[in-house]
Order: C-alpha cells, then sequence, then structure tokens
C-alpha cells in the first residue's frame, strides 16, 4: 500500500471519529496571511489563503504538559493530510473557532506525510 492510499484511509478514519462520538465529521480550516509581493511598486500583499483538512481533537501527552508549553485553554488537533503544511503562525478554524497554531509536528514514517498534529492556542469565536 503507498503512503497516499495510508495517509487516505487515516484521513477517512479521522472523519468516522466524529461519526462514532455523535459530533459529525469535524472540519479544520487553515488560514495563511498573504505573501508579501516585492516585484511591485510599492510592494504588495496577496490574498490569504485557506486549506481545509479532516481533524479531530486530541490530548496532550503526559510528556507535552510535562514540558511547560502548554498552556491552560490549548487544544491539541489531529489533521489530516492536505493541500499544504500547517506552519506556526497559520491560525485554524474549527467549529466556528478560530485558533492561532503554536507548534506542528509532522507524521511521516519513512519520509510520507500521514497527518499533523497541531498545538494551538487562543480559542476565539469566529465572527461575521
Amino acid at each position: 500500500m503507498s503512503g497516499a492510499a495510508i495517509a487516505a484511509e487515516i484521513a477517512a478514519a479521522l472523519g468516522e471519529v466524529g461519526d462514532e462520538t455523535g459530533a459529525g465529521k469535524l472540519e479544520a480550516t487553515i488560514s495563511r496571511r498573504g505573501v508579501l509581493d516585492e516585484s511591485t511598486t510599492p510592494p504588495t500583499l496577496g490574498p490569504d489563503q485557506t486549506f481545509t483538512f479532516t481533524a479531530m481533537i486530541s490530548q496532550f501527552t503526559t510528556k507535552e504538559l510535562a514540558s511547560g508549553n502548554v498552556q491552560s485553554g490549548d487544544t491539541k488537533f489531529i489533521l489530516s493530510e492536505g493541500e499544504t503544511d500547517p506552519r506556526n503562525d497559520d491560525s485554524i478554524i474549527v467549529d466556528n473557532i478560530e485558533y492561532e497554531i503554536e507548534g506542528v509536528d509532522r507524521v511521516a514514517p519513512g519520509g510520507v506525510t500521514l497527518m499533523w498534529k497541531v498545538h494551538a492556542r487562543g480559542g476565539r469565536p469566529v465572527t461575521g
């Protein structure tokens, strides 16, 4: 089985988690600020980009909690492989709550990305 096929199975399984808990499939939207185009005068900021992932809410490990990097109210998400890699300083919206990404761990045995572990902070309702 190829890495892409395994990643697709993981994405399907993440969707099934929500069905099993009764919450339904959970989607996460990564929002990334536009890139500064310095070829224009004056430089202009390109449009923000968004990317959608299948997600589930997870728990921090004892080791992660003991590290001192996890604050009260922080949330850990598991995301499917997607169109891009989540990055620190991106924002993530899940269930109309927006968080800032504080840390990202790529799960890639053998070099093939299967999923992402995302440490998020500052959940606030999305308005508008």
